[in-house]
């Protein structure tokens, strides 16, 4: 065969003999279009195109981390988003957080769940020390916190001495 062509049967809806190309299939079977869809981070206007590409390099940034938490949910069963109860089953008010979670056992993260807000409460376990991404500050666990969550910012907590904290690189939200 010629480069770029398969022998043998019919591949991916591609017979013997002609070119290949990369076909992605949705799972109810009907193709879909490789880029360009209106999902991509460009297509929401530059003020958002700079956040969600910020938040891109956060992710590759947390790839090491993320990559031991696969790891721990495959061998533990552990899962990787949490509730702060699973990590802080001692602490009553652990139990009633309803809008922010963990991310693994190291990083709690507190989105913004309504319009408009620039702020918002967030309750640190007690139990550890947690260190705010955004100011570097570091805060008690046991206690509530306002903190600033202007627009294109999630606040995140790493737990100070946390299992995986070698993973999690200086400036992560940055």
């Amino acid at each position: 065969p010629k480069p770029g062509e398969l022998p043998g049967s019919a591949v991916s809806g591609y017979n013997a003999g002609m070119k290949i190309f990369p076909r992605i299939f949705l799972k109810a079977g009907e193709e879909r279009e490789q880029t360009g869809a209106d999902n991509e981070i460009w297509s929401f206007g530059e003020e958002a195109y700079a956040i969600l590409r910020r938040y891109v390099g956060i992710r590759e940034k947390l790839r090491a981390y993320t990559r031991a938490l696969m790891h721990e949910a495959h061998t533990t069963g552990a899962p990787v988003i949490r509730a702060l109860f699973y990590e802080f089953p001692a602490d009553s008010r652990a139990w009633e957080a309803r809008e922010s979670y963990l991310y693994g056992s190291d990083l709690l993260v507190a989105p913004v769940c309504y319009e408009h807000a620039v702020s918002r409460s967030v309750y640190l376990p007690a139990g550890a020390d947690w260190l705010e991404l955004a100011t570097g500050k570091t805060l008690a666990g046991g206690a509530d916190y306002t903190v600033d969550a202007p627009l294109g910012s999630i606040p995140v907590f790493q737990r100070i001495g946390g299992k995986y904290a070698a993973l999690l690189p200086a400036g992560l939200m940055e």
